[in-house]
């Protein structure tokens, strides 16, 4: 659907690119919505028109290109071009997609040096994810990935419960260390750890990225109705209009059994309660809920709305979260709540 609509706007930037067959930024305007429309190869070919096409240097068409050869996973395309932006000390550095590259044509002790390079000038959560996630896809080097994995986990883990900050970007920051350990222990054939971290990912951000790998773990242990509906609970999870690698591998994933018809309905009612409670006049409350592994510690916190509606918390209290927690650190995992209560239903959800 998505894409007609464009249509006239890369008429636009190609009409534009005739009469500015040097600038830059059109062919950019233009790769960035072929991308958007599910187009990789039209995108990746108009970067490669402009750097053939006799215009000034511009490395930032060189790095455009290569970080769309590394999202289609073709690393041997990526190479030359993330060298010489390496060589010239193009910022920020390529050193993680480079050492991506490396990994995957067969240069693997360049990669890990990169990959160390890395660690070692900044051995915390986000870097050693990163590298992990790197091993973990070339399968080179398990056990390092899975110590970088662990160890970024634990720092994840001990921050939701010392120093939580902003809340959304700690839980999508937790759900992306427990996916990449849990897809370590996948590429290491042990399953039941994959699976564990793979769910508890699932259920804090249900991402088409994560809904994928726990569906290949549950291909991988022969259960393909489960994995065929994880696998469709993950396309849903998808924006309607965001096309791209990772719909096209879900797509071709649920092809054989086909997509779910339930799973876009049970995605948005995952989360859904409701609660018997009498109301005069309709009324709203939003809560923060603190969720833990043992549930008779959670804390429901009201924070804005209706304060009559404090009267529910126990309510609340009382039902059961959907949250897995793979490991016994004390993992908090928080949640924003809205309660809006109907006279005219007699209930809240």
């Amino acid at each position: 659907s998505a894409n007609h609509e464009n249509q006239p706007a890369i008429d636009a930037f190609r009409k534009a690119i005739g009469l500015n067959p040097l600038d830059t930024d059109f062919y950019g305007g233009m790769a960035a919505v072929q991308w958007r429309d599910g187009k990789t190869s039209a995108a990746i070919q108009t970067w490669r028109d402009y750097l053939k096409s006799g215009a000034p240097e511009d490395l930032r068409a060189d790095r455009a290109l290569a970080g769309m050869l590394i999202q289609t996973q073709d690393y041997q395309g990526a190479r030359p071009l993330l060298e010489k932006l390496s060589d010239r000390n193009f910022q920020p550095p390529v050193t993680y997609d480079l050492a991506q590259s490396y990994l995957h044509v067969g240069e693997q002790e360049k990669g890990m040096k990169l990959i160390q390079e890395m660690v070692d000038n900044d051995p915390h959560g986000e870097t050693l994810n990163s590298a992990a996630w790197a091993l973990a896809e070339a399968r080179y080097k398990l056990p390092n990935a899975l110590g970088y994995a662990k160890q970024s986990v634990q720092e994840a883990e001990d921050q939701t419960s010392t120093e939580p900050g902003k809340l959304s970007p700690l839980m999508y920051g937790l759900a992306a260390r427990w996916d990449t350990l849990g897809w370590v222990y996948f590429q290491m054939g042990e399953l039941d750890s994959a699976e564990r971290y793979l769910t508890a990912a699932w259920k804090v951000w249900p991402s088409g990225e994560v809904g994928g790998h726990l569906g290949d773990v549950y291909a991988k242990k022969g259960e393909s109705a489960k994995a065929n509906h994880t696998y469709s609970l993950a396309l849903a999870s998808l924006n309607g209009n965001e096309s791209g690698p990772l719909r096209d591998k879900l797509t071709a994933k649920t092809a054989s059994a086909g997509f779910d018809p339930k799973a876009t309905e049970q995605l948005q009612n995952r989360r859904k309660f409701t609660l018997k409670y009498s109301v005069s006049s309709e009324k709203s409350a939003d809560f923060l809920l603190v969720i833990v592994k043992d549930s008779k510690s959670n804390q429901i916190n009201f924070v804005s709305g209706d304060d009559s509606l404090r009267k529910v918390i126990p309510m609340i209290a009382g039902l059961k979260f959907d949250f897995a927690f793979p490991d016994d650190s004390p993992t908090r995992i928080y949640q924003s709540a809205t309660l809006h209560c109907s006279a005219v239903r007699q209930d809240c959800t």
